[in-house]
Order: structure tokens, then sequence, then C-alpha cells
């Protein structure tokens, strides 16, 4: 994945102001050529006499047109700054980048700018003489009816984009194109018995240029630097984590050749001060776990909301851990990349740092409880013969059952997800033991073979 080309084009969608500016500039340069080119044009469309307007009655058409959509686009930029306050309210204030990222919002607005740009433009055209721009004018006015249709529109995409369940599909959405380029980046790894040994002297240690949050890293160019070189380089700071100034950012060995990489190796890891979904998918999963939370907030108490949130979240867990057991050589988190070593985090610390504030934050709620069981169950259906996830599956499996003990006040209640829990165990002992059946069977068929 590059991470110079994908992390521009992120923030370019994000930018809430570039399509509307790029909109802006296009109704200028159509109301230019619009009014130079319209002699020719209307010899090849002649313009019925009874639209042909005069001066004044253009220049009119053309004023009301260009102020009546400038105040639908400054009407339609306060209903987006609500719808902000709102979501950050409602949801949590990471999801803003959704809203903010919306490209229908954006083009609406831009559409709106670019008629405004164009009717000032072409009523400029018009100048002081009797000829008028006739199929440039009438332009401007089917635009002044689309201005008013597109107001319309944009006030259902609104109404519609606060849904919980379109917030969660966005955010979800998001999520998958990045485990999307996960995917095609463990397709790319190599096998870890490639890596040769590494003795003698330790290998060099390139530091972090400044603190924050590791964002991406420039698979490709890193890749083809360690090769260029002859050297292998580890990035040993899990995509999406903390890292302070100085500390250990990367290795690279042979350690003499450290000092002539290290700060390439530097420039193309980008630590910012937030994290960013750009590489990592935990970042889209922890806005589902924030949204989850605040669905169940004492001040809000929308379990139906916090469910939609955990049913994607069992939906990303279970499809990143196909993503990791993919790996070759089993699943391992350190992914090869030719000469580099990028380190994620693994499903089984996904599973932990997603769920456990889901359980402790229930409050009882047994129908969000049902959907966190079905979304392990989920996750189970993709499991094979891992010990760590195993370890990390029945150790929610045992708090949920503690926290439906503690939590649930209705008897009968307590007593159907307790027995949800335990058939959820059960399963996850059956896909252990039949993996492990496997593997034996197939050790015992290789020994007699031999």
């Amino acid at each position: 994945m590059n991470a110079l080309r994908v992390p521009l084009w992120n923030r370019i969608r994000s930018n809430f102001a570039f399509l509307p500016s790029v909109a802006l500039a296009g109704g200028v340069i159509a109301g230019l050529a619009m009014v130079f080119l319209d002699d020719a044009l209307a010899e090849l469309v002649p313009w019925p006499e009874a639209l042909l307007a005069t001066p004044e009655i253009a220049r009119s058409a053309l004023t009301a047109i260009a102020t009546s959509s400038l105040t639908i686009a400054a009407l339609a930029v306060s209903l987006t700054l609500a719808v902000l306050t709102h979501a950050g309210a409602q949801y949590s204030p990471r999801v803003l980048k959704t809203f903010l990222a919306d490209g229908i919002s954006q083009a609406s607005i831009g559409l709106l700018l670019g008629v405004h740009a164009y009717s000032l433009v072409v009523m400029r055209g018009i100048g002081n003489g009797d000829e008028v721009p006739h199929i440039a004018v009438g332009l401007g006015v089917i635009a002044g009816f689309v201005s008013v249709a597109l107001l319309i529109y944009y006030l259902h995409h609104l109404a519609t984009s606060l849904r919980a369940s379109q917030v969660v599909a966005a955010i979800a959405s998001d999520t998958n194109a990045v485990l999307d380029e996960v995917e095609r980046d463990v397709g790319r790894e190599g096998d870890p018995e490639e890596w040769p040994p590494m003795p003698g002297p330790s290998p060099h240690t390139v530091s972090a240029p400044r603190s924050g949050y590791l964002q991406a890293a420039d698979v490709t160019r890193l890749d083809d630097l360690a090769e260029a070189a002859g050297a292998y380089i580890s990035i040993e700071v899990s995509l999406g984590d903390f890292i302070r100034e100085g500390e250990c950012l990367a290795t690279v060995w042979p350690p003499d050749l450290g000092k002539a990489i290290g700060p390439q190796v530097q420039s193309h890891a980008r630590i910012e001060d937030h994290p960013e979904c750009e590489q990592d998918p935990f970042c889209g999963m922890s806005q589902l776990v924030d949204l989850a939370l605040r669905a169940l907030s004492p001040s809000l108490n929308d379990p139906h909301s916090a469910g939609m949130a955990v049913d994607r979240l069992g939906e990303l867990l279970s499809r990143a851990l196909v993503i990791e057991q993919s790996r070759p050589g089993g699943a391992d988190t350190r992914g090869r990349h030719g000469r580099l070593r990028l380190r994620r985090r693994s499903s089984a610390v996904l599973i932990g740092l997603c769920f456990d504030p889901l359980r402790q934050n229930a409050g009882g709620q047994s129908l969000f409880l049902d959907r966190v069981v079905a979304a392990l169950t989920r996750i189970v259906e993709h499991t094979r013969n891992d010990r760590e996830l195993d370890r990390a599956l029945l150790s929610q499996a045992d708090a949920l059952c503690r926290a439906i003990e503690d939590q649930v006040r209705d008897p009968e209640d307590a007593r159907r997800l307790i027995s949800q829990v335990d058939t959820l165990r059960r399963r996850l002992r059956l896909v252990h033991g039949a993996s492990v059946a496997a593997t034996q069977t197939a050790a015992s068929g290789s020994e007699s073979g031999g």
C-alpha cells in the first residue's frame, strides 16, 4: 500500500472545502466558455424566438438566480453544521470525518456555488449593448431550477445520513476498504522462512522523529529501499499505536546500513497527532465501539443502535481474522513484504480492545448482550487452531458470563443469555478440538507414509 498517494486522496476527500472550491472555479470557467462560444452554438442550435430575452430581462433573471443559489448554498452549509453538531453529540466526535467526507454533501454545495459563479460571469458578459448570449442565459435559468431541486434532495440526504444504521454502515464500509488493502498486502507477503537468520551484532535502531501515532507506512517504497540497499527493515510499532520521540520506530539489519537508510525509513513512516483509518482497521472498529457506548449511555439509552454497531463489529473482526489466518506460515501479525516486516495488532488483541468496553458498559441490557453473543459466535465460526485466539475468546465468554450474572436483573433473561454463552463455549471447543484432531491425523498419516 502506498502511504503517500492513499493519504493524499483521503485528505482531499475529507476536506469539505475542496470539492466546493473546484465547483466554484468550474462555474467561472463554464460561464466564460459559454459567453465566448454562444454565437457558434446559436448557429448550431437555433434558439426559439419565444425564449429570446432582452438584456434587462436577462440581467434580472441572472441576478435572481445568482442571489437564490448563494442563499440556498448558505442554508445548506448551516444545515451541515447543525448535522455535524448533532452527530458529534449523538454518536461520537470521531465520526465527524465520515460526514465531512460525504461526497453528496460536498457536491451539492459545490454545484450551488458553481451556479452562483456561472450566473455572475454570464451576467457580466451581457455588457451594456443589445447583444444577449441567449444559450448561456438559458442554461443559467435551467441551473436555477436545478438549484431548487437540489435543495430538496439535499434535505432528504441529510435526514437519511443522520440515521444510526446509515452512520454505522458508512463506518463499516470505510473499514472494509482498509481491510481490502490489508488483504492485498497479505497476498504480497513472503514466506517467513525466506527471512535469513540475523546473527552477530544487534540491528540498527531507527528512532521516531516526533511523538504521535503511527498512521501509515509506505510498504512499497520501504520494501524497494530495503532491496536496493541489501537490508532488512522491521517496523517495531503496530499501526495506530502511540510512539514517543526518540523511541524505537524500526530496526535495520545489517546494522552498518542503518545510518545510511535511517532518515528515509523515517520519511516513509508517517507519525501524526491522531490515529487514522488509512491502514489501521482498528480505527474504524473503535469508532463503532464509541458509537455503541454512546448509545448505551443513560442519556440516550438506545440498545438497538448499539446492537447494529456490534453486528458490524462482528463482521469486521471475522474478516480481519480470516485475513490474518491466510498469512504465509500461519497467523503472524508481523507481515513480511519482501524485505520489510510490518507489525499489526493481532485478532486476539482486537477482540479484547473492542469487546471489553462493550461488556463493561452493557448495563444489563439483555437485547444488547444478545447481539454481543451473536457477534462472538460469528467470530468463532472463522477460527482455526490458534491457542492465543482460543484463550482470548474463552476469556471473553467467561467475562461475559460474569457480567450477565452481575448486571442482568431478570433471572429468565440471565439464564437464557448464559445458555447462549455456554453454547458458544462448546462451539469454540468443538472447533478447536476438530483442528487439533485434523492436525494429529495429518501427522500420523505422514509418519505412516514415511
